[in-house]
């Protein structure tokens, strides 16, 4: 799904200049036209296309973040279903901070993610653990946290 998402947006959001610098910098065992929608793909292609996309759209850590943090954001988006977005209407934060682990373990292999009280109503912190090689996992799980 991620990766669909991903092509998806590459075609849809970048200007054509954009999008052939881009898929020229992609390994060449990535091919967008042979992704089929629910496979699913090795962690590294999303690396490399979140390292492609910060590359070709930024020169400031904060363009780079910001840049992956608009392509997750439209994955995101784009893989939601009605249910999901209905559900989130009647979680409070507190649900779903305390559901991220699970929804991390579901969908990453690699990794841990703990929930850390803050005090506040309706807050907390994730923290991430055993985590290494994804350069661009900030802004990753900033968007995901953004749609819930």
């Amino acid at each position: 799904m991620v990766s669909l998402g991903c092509a998806k947006w590459i075609n849809e959001e970048m200007a054509q200049d954009e999008r052939e610098r881009l898929l020229s910098a992609l390994p060449s065992e990535f091919e967008m036209n042979t992704l089929k929608p629910g496979e699913w793909y090795p962690r590294a292609w999303f690396d490399t296309i979140t390292s492609a996309v910060a590359d070709e759209r930024g020169t400031t850590i904060e363009e780079r973040f910001a840049a992956v943090e608009e392509l997750v954001s439209f994955v995101v988006r784009d893989n939601q279903s009605s249910v999901w977005k209905l559900l989130m209407k009647f979680l409070t934060p507190t649900t779903i901070l305390n559901q991220f682990p699970k929804f991390w373990s579901k969908y990453y292999s690699i990794g841990e993610v703990m929930v850390v009280q803050t005090g506040e109503p309706n807050s907390g912190c994730l923290e991430l653990k055993g985590i290494t090689g994804a350069r661009y996992l900030a802004p990753t799980v900033a968007a995901w946290i953004r749609a819930a």
